[in-house]
Protein backbone atom coordinates (compact mmCIF):
# COMPACT_ATOMS: atom_id res chain seq x y z
CA UNK A 1 0.00 0.00 0.00
CA UNK A 2 2.74 2.48 1.14
CA UNK A 3 4.62 1.90 -2.41
CA UNK A 4 1.73 2.25 -4.39
CA UNK A 5 1.14 5.60 -3.00
CA UNK A 6 4.29 6.50 -3.72
CA UNK A 7 4.67 5.06 -7.04
CA UNK A 8 1.23 7.17 -7.62
CA UNK A 9 3.14 10.57 -6.68
CA UNK A 10 5.81 9.89 -8.84
CA UNK A 11 8.36 8.96 -6.12
CA UNK A 12 10.28 5.88 -6.09
CA UNK A 13 11.22 3.40 -2.63
CA UNK A 14 14.42 1.58 -2.99
CA UNK A 15 16.07 -0.58 -0.61
CA UNK A 16 18.54 0.57 1.77
CA UNK A 17 18.80 -2.37 4.06
CA UNK A 18 22.42 -3.14 2.81
CA UNK A 19 23.24 0.25 4.55
CA UNK A 20 23.24 -0.25 7.90
CA UNK A 21 24.48 -3.51 10.38
CA UNK A 22 22.54 -4.59 13.37
CA UNK A 23 24.69 -4.45 16.18
CA UNK A 24 24.42 -3.70 19.93
CA UNK A 25 24.42 -0.95 21.87
CA UNK A 26 25.28 -0.60 25.86
CA UNK A 27 25.17 2.45 27.73
CA UNK A 28 26.41 2.92 31.22
CA UNK A 29 26.28 5.97 33.71
CA UNK A 30 29.10 7.44 35.19
CA UNK A 31 28.16 8.56 38.75
CA UNK A 32 30.37 10.86 41.28
CA UNK A 33 31.28 7.46 43.37
CA UNK A 34 33.31 6.49 40.04
CA UNK A 35 36.50 6.15 40.30
CA UNK A 36 39.12 7.97 38.69
CA UNK A 37 40.21 6.59 35.59
CA UNK A 38 36.61 4.66 34.76
CA UNK A 39 36.57 5.31 31.34
CA UNK A 40 39.87 4.03 30.87
CA UNK A 41 39.46 0.92 32.87
CA UNK A 42 36.04 0.25 31.25
CA UNK A 43 37.91 0.55 27.60
CA UNK A 44 40.20 -2.03 28.50
CA UNK A 45 37.46 -4.33 29.39
CA UNK A 46 35.04 -3.79 26.53
CA UNK A 47 37.93 -4.39 24.44
CA UNK A 48 38.98 -7.60 25.68
CA UNK A 49 35.38 -8.97 25.89
CA UNK A 50 35.53 -8.46 22.19
CA UNK A 51 33.27 -4.64 21.80
CA UNK A 52 33.80 -2.83 18.45
CA UNK A 53 34.03 0.60 19.62
CA UNK A 54 33.46 2.56 22.67
CA UNK A 55 32.45 6.01 23.16
CA UNK A 56 32.79 8.56 26.10
CA UNK A 57 29.90 10.83 26.61
CA UNK A 58 31.60 13.07 28.94
CA UNK A 59 30.65 13.16 32.40
CA UNK A 60 27.41 11.20 31.90
CA UNK A 61 28.65 7.91 31.10
CA UNK A 62 29.71 6.11 28.23
CA UNK A 63 28.20 4.38 25.16
CA UNK A 64 29.76 0.09 23.74
CA UNK A 65 29.23 -0.62 20.46
CA UNK A 66 29.62 -4.84 19.77
CA UNK A 67 28.14 -6.78 17.56
CA UNK A 68 24.31 -7.76 18.25
CA UNK A 69 25.31 -11.59 19.19
CA UNK A 70 27.40 -10.25 21.77
CA UNK A 71 25.25 -7.62 23.47
CA UNK A 72 24.16 -10.39 26.17
CA UNK A 73 27.07 -11.95 26.81
CA UNK A 74 29.39 -8.23 27.24
CA UNK A 75 26.67 -7.47 29.21
CA UNK A 76 26.54 -9.86 31.52
CA UNK A 77 30.17 -9.84 31.89
CA UNK A 78 30.36 -6.06 32.84
CA UNK A 79 27.72 -5.93 35.21
CA UNK A 80 28.42 -9.69 36.67
CA UNK A 81 32.84 -9.43 36.53
CA UNK A 82 33.18 -5.96 36.76
CA UNK A 83 29.97 -4.32 38.70
CA UNK A 84 29.44 -1.67 35.80
CA UNK A 85 26.17 0.04 36.14
CA UNK A 86 24.18 -0.66 32.86
CA UNK A 87 21.62 2.14 32.01
CA UNK A 88 20.87 0.62 28.72
CA UNK A 89 21.25 -2.13 26.52
CA UNK A 90 19.59 -2.13 22.85
CA UNK A 91 19.74 -4.02 19.32
CA UNK A 92 20.33 -0.99 16.80
CA UNK A 93 20.95 -0.54 13.47
CA UNK A 94 24.13 1.43 12.71
CA UNK A 95 24.88 2.92 8.83
CA UNK A 96 27.87 0.50 7.71
CA UNK A 97 28.62 3.42 5.00
CA UNK A 98 29.74 6.96 5.19
CA UNK A 99 29.99 9.44 2.20
CA UNK A 100 32.35 12.34 2.37
CA UNK A 101 31.53 16.20 1.24
CA UNK A 102 34.62 18.46 0.12
CA UNK A 103 32.65 21.11 -1.83
CA UNK A 104 30.61 23.39 0.35
CA UNK A 105 28.05 23.80 -3.01
CA UNK A 106 27.61 19.47 -2.70
CA UNK A 107 26.68 19.98 1.02
CA UNK A 108 24.00 22.36 0.34
CA UNK A 109 22.18 20.51 -2.47
CA UNK A 110 22.07 17.75 0.34
CA UNK A 111 20.18 19.42 3.04
CA UNK A 112 18.27 21.81 0.23
CA UNK A 113 14.54 21.59 1.31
Amino acid sequence: ALRNRFNRMGGVMTPVAYMFGKMGRICFAVTESSPDGFFDAMFEHVIDLGAEDVVDLGPGGAELICQFSDLGPIAKALSKQHAYSIESMEGVYLLNTTVSISDLKELDSVFKT
